[in-house]
């Protein structure tokens, strides 16, 4: 018998015990399940890519990735795009699929600000078909200008088959 039945038994008593232990059961159950698939990579998986912003040209709006602009993902991988200290940066303000031909979504949700901090993160569809393989998104980006002065990168995420 588990210590957690045993406890549980003792505390309140054999007749409800079995009861409780088997929900306490079934919880727990749920919650590894879920907890599992929650972005849980197997030990030998590569880690997520993140991609830091290295350098920024406001002039031309790009922005030097340290991927270099092509992200190899896969599906169900969070990716982390994170403003370097020396970019020149100042704010991420949208990441979203480019609207052009043949481009197809292949977030899960929409790329999101990180609570206060200056990161965002995206997650792959797990469920992306297989025919799916990239999308060309842009990044739109505040420079350090006095006034911020805004702009736009069009990077490339490849989606492993």
């Amino acid at each position: 018998m588990s210590s957690r039945r045993t406890f549980i038994q003792k505390s309140i008593g054999l007749a409800s015990a079995a009861s409780l232990v088997s929900i306490a059961s079934m919880a727990e159950t749920l919650m590894n399940a879920k907890s599992s698939r929650n972005n849980k990579a197997p030990d030998n998986a590569p880690a997520p890519p993140q991609i830091t912003i290295l350098a920024s040209d406001p002039k031309t709006g790009i922005l030097t990735l340290s991927d270099k602009g092509n992200t190899k993902a896969n599906r169900g991988d969070i990716i982390t795009w994170v403003i370097g200290p020396k970019s020149e940066v100042s704010s991420i303000t949208a990441i979203d699929m480019k609207k052009i031909d043949g481009n197809d979504n292949i977030f899960e949700d929409l790329p999101h600000q990180l609570g206060n901090s200056k990161n965002w993160q995206g997650r792959i569809n797990p469920s992306l078909p297989a025919d799916i393989t990239q999308e060309i998104y842009f990044i739109s980006w505040m420079d350090n200008a006095k006034p911020p002065v805004a702009h736009t990168f069009d990077p490339v995420i490849q989606v492993n088959a």
